[in-house]
């Protein structure tokens, strides 16, 4: 069966995520570790991590993502980079006592440099240096880098970047990555081209290095590198794109996570994902004319179709 969750409260308690995800129809979830634009680390209990390795259970949560926070931008210099560090350091703690499978890191940003090369290269050095603590410690999860929308200076928001950033500064390194359909999009890569495009994605990493999927529809064209999500099949990313996407993590076993706008839509947009993973496409073509679009920006909403999807 598809693993598939959504970004999940830690409010309350850590443990609190895994309750919430059952009760969504969740088998696995994304959480934040703290505050996503804060620099306060929690300093959590062992009685903490032990009630949360039992919620897991109690309520079947297989795996999944810790986001790191917004603010960890790996492209800075090593000294200027260490509270980012600390902070994607303990998101590894935390996932090693908590049993989350991954780290979730966003691509970092080439504001300051002359040359965006500089800027993959100190991500790659302060990449090799959180994973070499976590070799001292013994923490296992997986380091993903998640592609960007290109908004402001994002890095890595084209797979032939992405593609050129693992091929020069990462190969050697034990990462991987996140396909965010939204950033994706935003980028300018065309979901509707699917198979092109996971074909190019296998040329430059290898589709063995794609570990997981933020499915998200998107408020703003495709190429407009704006930031904005929406609820699934509502906005300017059409179901019958986000399908083929669907079937392909089914068919080589990738998490799936929603980081949709509207979590009271998160059990029936699971309900969706898994009548696609089924082969139930049948009810698409009807909800799609309802609700296609209905949650694009102002800005977007009187576009030619050929231009916005």
């Amino acid at each position: 069966m598809l693993r598939v969750g959504a970004h999940t409260s830690i409010a309350g308690g850590i443990y609190n995520a895994f309750e919430r995800s059952h009760e969504i129809g969740a088998n696995t979830l994304q959480i934040f570790s703290k505050s996503p634009r804060g620099r306060s680390i929690p300093n959590y209990s062992d009685e903490d991590y032990q009630k949360a390795r039992e919620y897991r259970e109690k309520y079947g949560q297989i795996g999944g993502l810790i986001h790191s926070n917004y603010l960890a931008n790996l492209s800075k210099s090593f000294d200027d980079c260490q509270p980012d560090i600390k902070s994607v350091l303990h998101d590894f703690e935390v996932a090693h006592h908590t049993g989350f499978e991954a780290i979730n890191v966003h691509v970092g940003k080439g504001k300051g440099f002359d040359d965006v090369k500089d800027a993959y290269m100190n991500m790659a050095k302060n990449t090799e240096y959180i994973l070499e603590q976590n070799k001292k410690h013994w923490y296992k999860a997986q380091f993903l880098f998640e592609i960007t929308s290109g908004q402001w200076s994002e890095l890595g928001y084209l797979v032939e970047d992405l593609a050129k950033f693992y091929q020069w500064y990462l190969k050697d390194l034990p990462v991987a990555f996140c396909f965010d359909t939204a950033h994706a999009r935003w980028g300018g890569n065309d979901l509707n081209k699917w198979d092109e495009l996971i074909e190019r994605r296998d040329d430059g990493i290898g589709i063995d290095k794609l570990h997981a999927f933020h499915l998200n529809d998107s408020k703003a064209a495709l190429g407009s590198r704006l930031d904005r999500h929406a609820p699934l099949g509502r906005g300017a990313i059409w179901l019958p794109a986000l399908s083929q996407v669907i079937t392909w993590a089914e068919k080589h076993d990738r998490p799936m996570f929603l980081e949709t706008t509207d979590p009271s839509l998160w059990p029936k947009e699971i309900e969706y994902i898994r009548h696609i993973e089924n082969g139930n496409t049948d009810w698409i073509d009807a909800f799609h004319e309802e609700h296609a679009g209905t949650h694009l920006l102002k800005k977007f909403q009187w576009w030619d179709q050929a231009s916005l999807f």
